[in-house]
């Protein structure tokens, strides 16, 4: 019921100013049905440009290919949505869950590139909340590392 009444908002009001608001929750009801292609579809008409909006469009866009086992893709849509982000919060987030996609990948210096980058960008900001428990992931795999990218980003 709430995807047609979803689907029908977006057809009849065309141009609405919630109208990428309703795409946003149309792709999470289907997800939550597991229909992650159609939800994937909501996601990506939303523009990564809407402040309010496109970069949790671009998030959940890149969280859905992941779980469609397409890693290579979520990451190029993350950094296409980087560019576009220029607040320290949104832009950490995005940056995080890349971090988890190259973690899964194996891809620990690429990971590892990502929290220097966060923490040099956004380090001492309290906006940077998770980055002491991304550090914390990274630390099971590569002790030593964690440890001074932790001395870095609580100075």
């Amino acid at each position: 019921e709430c995807v047609t009444s979803l689907a029908r908002f977006e057809e009849k009001f065309e141009g609405h100013p919630r109208l990428q608001e309703a795409r946003l929750l149309l792709g999470d009801t289907y997800a939550a049905d597991h229909k992650l292609e159609a939800a994937l579809e909501q996601y990506q008409r939303i523009p990564g440009d809407i402040i309010e909006i496109g970069h949790l469009a671009a998030i959940r866009a890149a969280q859905t290919t992941r779980e469609l086992g397409r890693s290579p893709a979520a990451l190029n849509s993350l950094d296409t949505q980087l560019e576009l982000t220029t607040d320290s919060y949104k832009s950490t987030e995005i940056m995080l869950l890349a971090f988890e996609i190259h973690l899964e990948r194996g891809e620990s210096k690429r990971a590892r590139e990502l929290l220097h980058r966060i923490i040099a960008a956004n380090g001492n900001s309290p906006r940077a909340e998770n980055l002491l428990q991304a550090i914390d992931i990274l630390d099971s795999i590569e002790p030593l590392q964690a440890l001074s990218l932790k001395d870095k980003a609580t100075q």
